[in-house]
């Protein structure tokens, strides 16, 4: 129901619908909102919330409007979001267990496993609130309304670019970047982005 907001009162707004609706500050958004003046003169959608014919009294609410106008584009925007879609959007939170991307009408969650192909301590070292990203939709969860995205999954695969770039059988030579043990497998691995796997000193040799 639409009306025409005319006149602020204690404790809210009073609204023309063809009668005097009281709209109470705590229903006027979705936040509660500390200064009404604005709103005198504009025109806002509500629910009829109560209503006492005897009394002629109505009271209204837009957030509850707000709220189920919201409810239907998150329910058209998820139908329409498919697993495997590239998508753009922004980062608009970052969190210790991943970085949620606003891709235009919901948040989806990009997990710290998704963010990258190197290990990551925290989020923050990858992505940073504004910044604008390409991921892919890894699943939509229709009932709990829950987007899981991945960046890595839009970057290139270092597997799959040593395996393009070396053949089996070939021997390659790279520094290792740990005197442990457990580090020599990895350094077959890493012969091909030395740069970003190997510490400070180390560099790639060939046979001698």
């Amino acid at each position: 129901m639409r009306g025409l907001v005319i006149e602020v009162v204690k404790g809210g707004l009073i609204v023309d619908i063809g009668l005097r609706g009281f709209l109470p500050a705590s229903l006027v958004e979705l936040r509660r909102v500390r200064d009404l003046q604005p709103y005198i003169g504009k025109s806002l959608e509500a629910k009829i919330i109560e209503l006492d014919k005897n009394r002629n009294n109505v009271v209204l609410s837009r957030r509850a409007w707000l709220e189920e106008t919201q409810r239907e584009q998150r329910g058209e925007f998820l139908v329409n979001l498919k697993p495997g879609e590239i998508r753009k959007g922004v980062v608009s939170s970052v969190v210790n267990f991943g970085a949620f991307v606003d891709l235009g009408g919901m948040d989806g969650l990009v997990h710290v496993s998704e963010l990258s192909w190197k290990h990551v301590d925290h989020p923050s070292s990858v992505v940073a609130v504004g910044d604008e990203v390409t991921v892919q939709v890894l699943d939509v969860d229709l009932d709990k309304e829950r987007i899981s995205l991945s960046l890595k999954a839009t970057q290139v695969d270092p597997w799959q670019e040593f395996a393009t770039n070396h053949r089996i059988g070939e021997l390659v030579y790279a520094g290792s970047p740990s005197s442990c043990p457990s580090a020599l497998l990895s350094r077959w691995a890493m012969a091909s982005r030395p740069r970003a796997y190997l510490g400070d000193g180390d560099a790639p040799r060939g046979p001698t």
